[in-house]
């Protein structure tokens, strides 16, 4: 507890002592029980439950009895919070009786309707089982929505809102949180108005709408502004910090940041201090201030390590590791995560083990400890693995379920009104109905009688027929037994294979302007994508040697395709990896022939008399964007810019990379200026190469150059779209030929 807080819970004891008002005993209790830690709220609140009882027993008219009675409820919530904290499920049951029975004595609907809710979440395991928690609170929503009653129904939708939350069932968040937002307004609620404000603010956020979401939290400040609620204030600016840290506009986010932690500093509010500190490291960290943002994650790691708080002095110290690691200093990266790991002993959050692994991977594999660094690696894709299986259950699963639920639910309503309908009609049938019973009887008689003989023929064939039928069935289950294990085989090694690939983060990160149209013709591939930052050292005319921070991209043609060309790409990959992560080579040039004679290596076990010829094709391409520079080496794939509708094609080694008749002869390297506006593209043969269209021939290299050329000016999401519409038409009804990948990028 920081010396602040001990100071005013001493000073909160004295007035008690001093104060004959039982009232104002019971309100300071409360403030000492709102100042202290979680770890000390079952002894400050037990403390408050104590002297409710001895004012109780004066039987005294003041407090009135609901008052007393409201203050009981106050004391159990902060012990109930304890007792949460500390995982005592029991406990926590007990308490909630207690105040269910308080609520109802205080008539008290609106907490009575929240422990409703609250039982709905723990009976269903929270987003374990979300059907049922969507069903339960889609029941009560309804039966509100009938009544109109808004203030329930804006409870409701805001728990609705907050299931696909957990799910991360973002566009139904978003239309759940819009919908609250809406009641509120109705209400006139203002308060409420500016929760549904900033709620709605942060779906818009999560479904990558900035804007919209920089226009809630705006709205929401104006309103809290009016009221003058300075707490509240405080964290409807660190919404507007995190809307324009969506956009980019770190100094404005910084800006609106520093007015909540100027709140929070009046106000010794140290939850909103922390709260100020979680956005301004993520500020620091996405504007690469990484010192800045080390000293800030230091003081919210003591704070939360203080104040008992496991899980987020756990985050703190992976998110420290990962710093430092961004500023090179490896041992203290290691510190930290050996920190985290030490007080994960208590927790059993499998999301920070597999943080963990990968922060551990990331250290050794630079201190080049290569044992340690595949022991963690593996670590990380087994535990990956694990949660990847519950995520799907939680998440796609989760979603289709859901919708399913509703659409049913929409057809439930629609035959319901069908009935109705013809409810009202059946009394002016019956008469007639009763005319036809009889003569359907005679007709049913006689037709039985004829289905009967056709039964006791038919019987016999019937049988033989099952017979064969089981014998079918059983032989068609076998093949389907065998046909899945291939295919958990298979897709497992996708997911393998997939994370090596070049993630869509270091993508953005380092290619803000790019699209991937990657389509395997298997589940796995043999082209791949791969990407690398590096600093280079390269010839300056006015210095003779400059330095920039580079970044390498890929995009490879392993030999084959399916799982052996997926197997070969992983070598490839390793290979590259190993040129420049191990060997530190950064030319282009230097790269592709320290890759080929790894290969070659690898590859002269390979059971051939004279060692293995596959490898690669591929083009390696250096950016280095401040300069406007791009270095590249290519074996075989070709390297396109288009500028002004001009399609300049960059010349590649005829050659693979892999054991060949010419892998004594080094690659080339090449060097060309860029200019704003330019669009970069690397590709592979499969969508040249693909048959189709209404000759089935091939789409050819020179089709696919005025393809570019003529949307080449478009965004790059329309540009993938096209290129992958016009890939589809072309091929139509016949079998991909070959595996396709090509990226674009815009200067």
């Amino acid at each position: 507890m920081a010396k602040g807080q001990q100071r005013q819970i001493d000073s909160l004891k004295v007035l008690i002592s001093k104060t004959a008002n039982d009232s104002l005993k019971l309100e300071y209790q409360y403030l000492i029980c709102d100042a202290c830690a979680i770890k000390d709220n079952l002894k400050y609140g037990t403390e408050g439950l104590k002297l409710v009882e001895q004012i109780e027993n004066k039987k005294t008219k003041t407090p009135s009895k609901q008052y007393l009675l409201k203050r009981k409820v106050d004391f159990l919530i902060f012990n109930r919070i304890f007792f949460e904290e500390t995982n005592d499920k029991k406990n926590v049951d007990l308490i909630n009786q207690k105040l269910k029975l308080f609520y109802e004595t205080l008539k008290d609907t609106s907490n009575l309707e929240q422990m409703h809710i609250d039982a709905v979440w723990e009976k269903y395991d929270n987003t374990k089982n979300p059907n049922e928690v969507y069903a339960s609170l889609n029941q009560k929503l309804q039966l509100y929505e009938k009544a109109n009653a808004l203030k329930f129904v804006g409870l409701y939708q805001k728990q609705i809102g907050h299931l696909f939350d957990q799910i991360n069932f973002i566009s139904k968040m978003v239309e759940y949180d819009e919908k609250y937002l809406a009641t509120t307004i109705k209400l006139k609620d203002t308060l409420e108005i500016v929760e549904a404000f900033l709620k709605a603010a942060d779906a818009h956020r999560y479904n990558h709408e900035p804007k919209k979401a920089l226009e809630y939290s705006l709205e929401g400040l104006k309103l809290i502004e009016k009221i003058g609620d300075k707490e509240k204030i405080g964290f409807t600016l660190l919404s507007v910090a995190s809307a324009y840290t969506s956009q980019h506009q770190y100094d404005k986010a910084m800006e609106y940041s520093n007015k909540g932690l100027k709140i929070g500093t009046e106000l010794k509010d140290s939850s909103l201090i922390d709260y100020v500190y979680f956005w301004q490291i993520d500020i620091y960290q996405l504007s690469k201030d990484y010192t800045s943002a080390i000293e800030l994650a230091k003081k919210r790691y003591d704070w939360n390590l203080k104040e008992g708080r496991n899980f987020d002095a756990i985050q703190m110290a992976l998110v420290l590791a990962i710093l430092n690691i961004e500023l090179n200093k490896l041992p203290d990266a290691l510190k930290y995560v050996l920190i985290a790991d030490s007080l994960l002993i208590k927790s059993n959050d499998l999301l920070a083990l597999r943080e963990g692994y990968r922060i551990k991977f990331e250290i050794y594999r630079r201190n080049k400890n290569f044992e340690k660094a595949l022991y963690y690696h593996l670590k990380f894709i087994e535990l990956k693995d694990s949660l990847q299986k519950r995520e799907n259950h939680a998440g796609f699963e989760q979603k289709e379920t859901i919708s399913l639920f509703e659409r049913n639910e929409a057809i439930k309503k629609e035959e319901q009104e069908k009935k109705d309908v013809i409810a009202s009609k059946e009394k002016q049938q019956q008469k007639v109905i009763l005319w036809f019973v009889f003569g359907g009887l005679i007709l049913v008689a006689t037709f039985s009688i004829m289905m009967f003989n056709r039964f006791r023929v038919t019987k016999k064939q019937n049988k033989i027929i099952g017979l064969q039928k089981q014998e079918v069935e059983s032989q068609k289950h076998l093949v389907e037994e065998k046909q899945k294990e291939i295919l958990d085989s298979i897709n497992y090694a996708k997911r393998i294979q997939y994370s090596l690939l070049a993630s869509d983060k270091l993508l953005n990160d380092n290619l803000p302007k790019h699209f991937l149209f990657f389509k395997p013709k298997d589940v796995v591939s043999g082209d791949f994508y791969w990407g690398s930052k590096v600093v280079s050292s390269s010839p300056s005319e006015s210095s003779g040697q400059a330095t920039a921070e580079n970044f390498i991209l890929v995009t490879a043609d392993s030999t084959g395709h399916g799982v052996p060309g997926a197997i070969m790409s992983m070598l490839n990959i390793s290979c590259l990896n190993e040129a420049i992560n191990a060997d530190k080579l950064t030319q282009p040039a230097d790269i592709l022939n320290a890759t080929r004679k790894k290969i070659i290596e690898h590859l002269l076990n390979d059971g051939s008399a004279d060692g293995g010829k596959d490898g690669m094709d591929c083009s390696l391409i250096s950016f280095d964007f401040k300069n406007k520079k791009l270095l590249y080496a290519a074996a075989n794939n070709p390297v396109w810019i288009i500028r002004d509708k001009t399609l300049i094609a960059l010349e590649a080694n005829r050659m693979p990379i892999g054991k060949h008749d010419k892998d004594s002869i080094p690659f080339t390297q090449h060097e060309f200026d860029l200019q704003p506006g330019d669009m970069v593209y690397t590709l592979t043969d499969g969508f040249p190469d693909q048959f189709g269209g209404p000759k089935g021939k091939k789409f050819m290299y020179k089709q696919l150059e005025n393809l570019l050329i003529s949307i080449s000016h478009e965004s790059m999401e329309i540009q993938k779209q096209k290129l992958e519409d016009v890939f589809k038409n072309w091929k139509g009804d016949l079998e991909q030929v070959d595996d396709v990948c090509m990226i674009g990028v815009r200067v």
